[in-house]
């Protein structure tokens, strides 16, 4: 059992190497544990943030964690000016990690998806959703298309990009190209929608299949 974290855990990601593990938790903290030798152990002290915390991920090449503050089940969150939304740390030397660059401020709830190779951050801020440069957050797109809180991203390849969101819609977005963004082709929906009410309707997870031939999405009532 690997201690340390003072309150719930609701977000752990593996290094791409298998070396190292994140753990994001509700005490405000990420941890940076070494899971490669016969006895896992914590890599210094945590990293401190002002929120609490929904979402750690690795990026692909391993140098960086993204992470995104929030709470789970959309419970609602009132924040203060200056609360860290979206945090990048260099961990090139997971034993001394460091912010990289400014935060994003969000007082609500936010997602993070790296792009396959890397060199792009999905994020979303609310029902905002942009894609941005992981070395500089405030340089980015918005993708348009979301009226309310999304709930979760995905990339398949590098250009596809999937979100789902409280609105009951899913959206597919062709990335690639001169960053032209469209919506493709339209948005997507479980079920009959008009059969649930606006809480049920909510599309909360999503997943693609390997071969990118199919993309599941679930909701609030339970449906797939």
């Amino acid at each position: 059992m690997l201690t340390g974290h003072d309150d719930s855990v609701y977000s752990l990601d593996f290094s791409p190497d298998g070396r190292w593990l994140a753990s994001a938790s509700q005490d405000k903290t990420v941890r940076l544990w070494s899971v490669s030798g016969p006895q896992p152990r914590t890599l210094g002290p945590p990293l401190q943030h002002d929120r609490e915390l929904l979402r750690v991920q690795w990026s692909p090449t391993g140098d960086a964690l993204a992470v995104a503050a929030g709470t789970p089940n959309n419970h609602l969150y009132i924040g203060a000016p200056g609360d860290d939304g979206i945090v990048i740390w260099d961990v090139s030397d997971p034993t001394r990690p460091a912010r990289r660059g400014n935060p994003l401020d969000s007082h609500g709830d936010n997602y993070v998806a790296w792009s396959p190779r890397g060199d792009e951050l999905a994020i979303s801020l609310d029902q905002r959703l942009y894609l941005v440069d992981p070395a500089d957050l405030s340089r980015g797109i918005p993708l348009v298309g979301h009226t309310e809180t999304v709930l979760a991203l995905i990339w398949y390849a590098d250009g596809v990009l999937a979100s789902v969101s409280s609105d009951a819609t899913g959206i597919l977005w062709d990335t690639a190209g001169e960053r032209n963004i469209t919506a493709l082709p339209h948005a997507l929906t479980v079920g009959d929608g008009q059969s649930l009410d606006e809480y049920d309707a909510q599309l909360t997870a999503l997943a693609w299949s390997p071969d990118g031939s199919l993309a599941a999405v679930g909701n609030h009532a339970g449906d797939l």
